[in-house]
């Protein structure tokens, strides 16, 4: 899609798009979109403007509005065909959806108000399809929602809250912050680390939360609307383009690829076997792809071990593969190989001699 996007989120094989134009569909790794189901807003009118993408269990969930306008909640169960509201005891009409998080307890929305008691911290334990309102957190804004460990926590306009309880009470969570305004979206979890996006550059929290350390020194923009890690830096977005650091400056560390991967054709399948990645407690994907070096799909998922089989393949058609671990990140690609399965050798050759 060429508009606006705001949301991406990968469920199974699709790939799909939120944004201006509302949601947007790809089966084929972003190389075409379709717009995405029935059921959701007009995407000309501002409630068509998709926030927020989110996978809870077997749902698809979406959220749209913008600023002033009243917010909706979207749940597809077969994968954007369809869409249905369900706002069932969360949102008022001056209310928008900011922030949303899923993690065992649940499905948590955080939602930002024009007057004070606007905004609040809801929960589904339905992967989306009813809310109840969990507690109010903080006095201002909120703008970004995240889990760490037992913790949740919520970004807000003028500080950083943390609940112990599900989001039922709250307390200010703000020491060692040089700037306590956390930009929209702006919280990220990764491994024992807490990283948050302020108008003070970024701050790292290594105990849930309770106490923060600002890292804003270098950065030419203190504006932190976006944070990523990809390999070993950390990324992050700014009112001036994107800047990285080490993850080792932080005294955290990428997620290591898997390496040393050969191929072994068979009769319609290949067996691949690697070397475990460095990084403990991973999980492994594995990719595949019809030409070299780029194009991979993945085709399987969450393997706890160092061997996998493709099968089902075509005799006499070569395939490429590729290994990534993950933990909380998706580390880089392994060493990429081929095989070319092939139909199995009788052992015998027609010797017959024709009179």
């Amino acid at each position: 899609p060429t508009t606006q996007i705001f949301a991406l989120v990968v469920k199974g094989t699709n790939l799909f798009a939120g944004g201006w134009a509302g949601v947007f569909r790809s089966s084929d790794n972003g190389t075409s979109w379709n717009p995405s189901g029935s059921g959701l807003p007009d995407p000309q009118g501002t409630l068509g403007n998709v926030r927020y993408l989110v996978v809870s269990g077997p749902n698809l969930i979406a959220l749209t509005g913008t600023g002033g306008q009243t917010s909706g909640v979207y749940l597809s169960a077969d994968d954007g065909t369809t869409w249905t509201e369900v706002n069932i005891g969360m949102l008022k009409p001056d209310t928008v959806v900011e922030a949303l998080v899923v993690c065992s307890a649940g499905l948590f929305a955080g939602t930002y108000g024009t007057s004070t008691s606007g905004s609040g911290v809801y929960r589904s334990t339905s992967n989306g399809s009813s809310w109840i309102l969990s507690g109010h957190a903080g006095p201002h804004g909120l703008t970004a929602l995240a889990m760490s460990s037992t913790n949740l926590i919520a970004g807000c306009e003028y500080g950083i809250y943390r609940s112990t309880n599900d989001g039922y009470t709250w307390a200010l969570s703000d020491e060692g912050l040089w700037s306590n305004s956390v930009l929209h979206g702006a919280l990220l979890v990764y491994s024992t680390k807490l990283f948050a996006g302020t108008t003070g550059g970024v701050a790292l929290s290594t105990n849930n939360g309770t106490s923060w350390t600002s890292y804003h020194l270098g950065l030419p923009d203190s504006n932190i609307h976006a944070l990523a890690i990809g390999g070993t830096y950390l990324f992050v977005g700014t009112d001036s383009g994107v800047w990285r650091r080490p993850l080792s400056d932080f005294g955290a560390s990428g997620t290591n690829p898997p390496t040393n991967l050969p191929a072994v054709p068979h009769n319609q399948r290949i067996s691949l076997s690697w070397q475990a990645s460095t990084t403990p407690n991973v999980l492994y994907r594995v990719y595949r792809g019809l030409t070299s070096g780029s194009q991979y799909v993945r085709v399987m998922d969450s393997i706890s071990g160092t061997t996998a089989t493709d099968t089902g393949l075509t005799n006499g058609k070569q395939y490429f593969y590729v290994i990534r671990a993950f933990d909380s990140v998706e580390s880089a690609n392994s060493n990429e190989v081929s095989a070319i399965p092939l139909a199995p050798d009788s052992g015998w050759a027609d010797m017959r001699i024709s009179l």
